[in-house]
């Protein structure tokens, strides 16, 4: 059992340390506080060292050259683990259910959106475009849907955000 949790840390270390992203060291408020100097959003990466879709997304999505680039570009990256210091209050306030919880935030630490588990890597970076640029999140497309109900797309896609924040009720009357 120990030799397994050892090779699982190994892997989950070394996965990290070849990921292309520069994710940033320090406290909570402190990436916050670069962020909002810096006038850009912060994705939070949610993770705990168990997590084999964790360790997945280290190494076929962040080490993709499109992903990271637009990441350091534009965005302040952020890792912390639900379990240790700090990540397990930040887990309980940003209610995370599963991992990895990758969490996109202003930077006075509202939530833009998320993406729940593993996602391909040309699907995250059009994610973390979309996102970037202020599309495609929860309060965008509830926009969209009030605006004009009959925009099927708009009301799918919500109804997906409002399942994957575990509101299956308002999810059914978009459906």
């Amino acid at each position: 059992m120990k030799k397994a949790a050892l090779l699982i840390a190994l892997f989950f270390i070394s996965s990290t340390a070849f990921s292309q992203i520069d994710f940033k060291k320090g406290t909570v408020s402190e990436v916050l506080a670069t962020a909002k100097a810096e006038n850009k959003i912060v994705m939070v990466d949610v993770l705990t060292e168990w997590c084999k879709w964790c360790i997945e997304l280290d190494n076929k999505v962040y080490a993709k050259k499109e992903v990271s680039d637009f990441a350091n570009a534009n965005l302040i990256s952020y890792k912390i683990d639900a379990e240790k210091g700090e990540g397990v209050d930040f887990a309980k306030k940003y209610q995370i259910k599963g991992y990895p919880s990758i969490l996109f935030l202003d930077g006075d630490g509202n939530e833009i959106d998320r993406i729940y588990g593993y996602v391909p890597a040309k699907d995250f970076l059009e994610m973390m475009q979309d996102y970037n640029k202020g599309i495609n999140t929860f309060s965008y497309l509830k926009t969209e849907v009030e605006k004009n109900p009959s925009n099927i797309e708009a009301s799918l896609k919500l109804a997906d955000k409002y399942s994957m924040y575990s509101e299956s009720d308002k999810a059914k009357e978009l459906l």
